[in-house]
């Protein structure tokens, strides 16, 4: 609904006919014939009148049946006070319903009793009716005309804020429509200054401001401070109880949140909205509702529902159309009487096809709007899945590709560390067999030939001769790796022990969990080498004076901790011909890593883990 809708319904709200009771209620003037009036009966008349004026927000059909029995009970002479406020009330049941040649002849009436009485403030009320009747008619030279009388009016008796208010809000109207939008919000901010500077003033008034200049700020592109405007007269038509007015606020902030794609507050108003939907019986706001329900669901993509709620518009339109050209044909009737009612109807019926037309019209052009909203959202999204799509399957590609390049990298690695170590295994194997073979041989006939009678050789030299043998011996099984198929890592770490501490000053404390036994052979001999190499390392390099190897098993985990006391080292800055590269090399080839904790001054600690499930 556009904002002539809303000053129809709110607008005139604020100058009510209670406004215009407030003095004319209890001035009881003489009738026009100067006869008495009959108090009883014009105090029921009131009575009727007032409850025909609090229907009038809530349920119009029922205001007017009320309204219509109490000008049948009007009879000579009239209490012109309360006369005319019934004439004004009547003028603007007409206007609500569209009827604006009679409302503005009874806002006419009302003006001319009011003079009569002299009640200033009942004129000043009576041109802002006419003031804003001639917006609804697009007249703005005679609404901004009529606002300047009432104004005029108002000086002269120095009314209070509210009155200078509701001139200025109608004035505003006038720019607004002409999208002249800073002198409109110039006005409006006028009629706001009024309204806080009367104290008497209740909050309910301002809700025209602010919906008035909220809608402004829409316009000019400022949604935020648009928001802010309609939650302020939200919260007041609330504690009123104003359904109409709530309906219409919650409809700006929906179609407020959508431009903003906002969609969670824009559904969260549909939902308030429709919660009082069915107490509102006015059907432009009902129908604007439905239109903006209907827009949100083609944006959620809930085409279901926004096939619905066309539907539902079309046949809010259909009955409003009907109700207008019910009421049109009514007042032709009654306005040009029986020799004119074929022409009246003819007038009506033309009325109603254009208004049939251009809801027809609107119809079809929301839906287009909508079904191309829909279609321009299905393409984007699809553009961006396949966007999507096409970035992760190239990244997919690149991923195989760096896959296929590392498992390449890594298989000619290992290769080659696998070839190394099987050289290396095979040439200690062939000078284990050299030394125990051919130098074992010798030594064990040169051992022989001193033992001969003829020798006179010391038994201490024959002593030297065995130890040169028992040397040949270990260290031929050291470099063979067949000693593990006959004693298995617990015996060669054994004799490795016996070794280096017959060699110098250095503890080397063995120990081995019972279930080491266990491993593969070829794991035996990769940690046994890689053990010798340790050794050396720290033989050479760390001056150290304890050593420690010791095994542990951990559900399917095996390690080995390597620990030693010396100077150690920095592991960033690794001295060559330490073999850490093969060590690590040796630990890949049986599927384990290896961690090295050192430090210089403090030792070194080396731990082997080995998965024993892979």
């Amino acid at each position: 609904m556009g904002i002539r809708s809303r000053v129809r319904r709110l607008f005139v709200k604020k100058v009510s006919i209670r406004h215009l009771l407030g003095i004319g209620l209890f001035i009881y003037s003489f009738s026009i014939l100067g006869q008495e009036k009959d108090e009883a009966l014009w105090q029921k008349i009131s009575d009727i009148y007032l409850e025909a004026d609090e229907l009038t927000y809530s349920n119009m059909d029922s205001s007017i049946l009320l309204l219509d029995s109490a000008f049948s009970m009007v009879a000579l002479p009239y209490d012109t006070s309360r006369y005319a406020d019934m004439l004004g009330l009547k003028g603007y049941n007409f206007q609500v319903l569209g009827h604006y040649d009679s409302s503005m002849h009874y806002y006419l009436k009302t003006l001319q009793f009011k003079r009569l009485v002299r009640d200033s403030l009942g004129i000043s009320h009576s041109y802002i009716y006419m003031a804003n009747l001639s917006y609804f008619l697009n007249d703005y030279d005679n609404c901004r005309s009529f606002s300047r009388k009432s104004i005029e009016v108002l000086k002269s008796i120095r009314a209070n804020g509210r009155h200078f208010a509701n001139c200025y809000n109608v004035f505003a109207l006038t720019y607004f429509d002409q999208d002249q939008l800073d002198s409109a919000l110039k006005y409006f901010l006028i009629g706001l200054s009024y309204l806080e500077n009367d104290s008497i003033e209740r909050e309910s008034a301002y809700t025209s401001f602010y919906d008035n200049i909220g809608q402004i700020l829409e316009e000019k592109d400022l949604k935020d401070e648009a928001i802010a405007y309609y939650r302020k007269s939200l919260k007041i038509s609330l504690s009123m109880g104003w359904v109409d007015d709530q309906l219409w606020t919650y409809n700006r902030l929906i179609q407020t949140f959508l431009s903003e794609r906002m969609l969670d507050s824009a559904r969260k108003y549909v939902s308030l909205s429709r919660s009082i939907f069915s107490k509102s019986a006015d059907r432009d706001i009902k129908k604007d509702i439905v239109q903006s329900e209907a827009i949100f669901y083609g944006s959620v993509h809930q085409l279901d529902s926004m096939k619905m709620k066309l539907i539902e518009y079309s046949t809010l339109a259909e009955e409003l159309i009907e109700a207008r050209t019910k009421a049109n044909i009514q007042e032709m009737a009654a306005k040009y009487e029986l020799e004119r009612k074929e022409s009246a109807l003819a007038i009506a019926k033309e009325h109603a096809a254009r208004l049939r037309q251009e809801t027809k019209n609107q119809r079809i052009l929301l839906f287009f709007a909508v079904v191309g909203l829909v279609v321009l959202l299905l393409i984007l999204f699809f553009l961006r899945k396949f966007y999507h799509q096409r970035r992760r399957m190239s990244l997919m590609e690149l991923e195989i590709k760096d896959n296929k390049l590392d498992e390449l990298m890594a298989s000619q690695e290992s290769k080659t560390y696998a070839a190394m170590l099987k050289g290396q295994q095979q040439e200690r194997e062939r000078i284990a067999r050299d030394l125990h073979d051919r130098l074992g041989g010798t030594l064990a006939a040169l051992k022989h030939s001193l033992r001969s009678p003829e020798n006179k050789i010391k038994e201490e030299d024959l002593e030297i001769v065995d130890q040169a043998v028992k040397e040949v011996r270990d260290v031929s099984h050291n470099l063979a790796s067949t000693q593990f198929a006959d004693f298995g890592l617990s015996e060669a770490l054994g004799q490795l022990k016996s070794t280096i501490e017959n060699v110098g000053e250095v503890k080397f404390e063995v120990y081995l969990h019972p279930s080491t036994s266990k491993l593969e052979q070829k794991v035996t001999i990769e940690l046994y080498r890689i053990v010798q190499e340790l050794l050396s390392n720290t033989l050479k390099h760390a001056d150290a004076n304890e050593i420690s190897v010791q095994t542990n098993f951990t559900e399917n985990i095996f390690n080995l901790i390597y620990e030693d006391n010396g100077r150690g080292f920095d592991p960033f800055k690794v001295q060559r011909g330490m073999g850490l590269d093969n060590m690590r090399a040796r630990v890949k080839k049986i599927g384990g890593v290896m961690n090295i904790d050192a430090e210089i001054g403090r030792g070194t600690i080396v731990i082997i883990e080995i998965n024993q499930k892979s």
